[in-house]
């Protein structure tokens, strides 16, 4: 190996333990808590700690639309030996600089009064994942599994309301002439 990916093998061991050790100083006592305990407002704290898991995959992915643009997909790739994979890493920043799209391309583009597709979307993204950690799915499930029989009955309702109303309609039977 050479002295750079010992180097580099050594900081992620430095990062990996330090992170692991304050997140064990600090999550321990408070997941301690949340199990044992029972207080108004268990399911915020709740979410507000585990909101880290769920957030930086949603901002992350974020960051990517808005790189990569509105309408399109920006590949860009760098062909090097590993000598060169340092210069070429440093030289990356520099590159997505002359990255540009084209008019109505660009997030700088959206338009507040139509452009809402975007906006709901990563709305949407962050509300999902903060009700699933609210538990909104699992009470919903649970509701749907305790009403699964007026359900079944209200489906086959509504079916039989839509069959009658689109199904064929049955022409009246020729009278014979008199």
């Amino acid at each position: 190996m050479s002295p750079d990916s010992i180097s580099a093998l050594r900081l992620s061991l430095q990062v990996a333990v330090a992170a692991t050790a304050l997140n064990a100083l600090i999550g321990i006592p408070i997941a301690y808590f949340l199990a044992r305990r029972r207080f108004w407002g268990k399911s915020l704290v709740d979410l507000l700690v585990t909101l880290p898991l769920i957030l930086p995959p949603t901002v992350v992915g974020y960051y990517l639309i808005v790189l990569l643009g509105r309408r399109g997909v920006l590949i860009l790739n760098a062909v090097a030996t590993m000598d060169q994979l340092q210069p070429v890493k440093a030289g990356m920043a520099n590159v997505i600089t002359f990255v540009d799209f084209n008019e109505g391309h660009r997030y700088g583009d959206f338009v507040a009064g139509s452009d809402k597709v975007a906006g709901y979307g990563i709305a949407a993204l962050i509300a999902g994942g903060i009700a699933a950690k609210a538990g909104f799915f699992k009470v919903l499930i649970a509701g749907i599994l305790a009403l699964k029989k007026v359900l079944v009955v209200v489906v086959i309702a509504v079916g039989a309301w839509l069959k009658r109303l689109f199904g064929r309609k049955n022409a009246p039977a020729p009278q014979p002439p008199q």
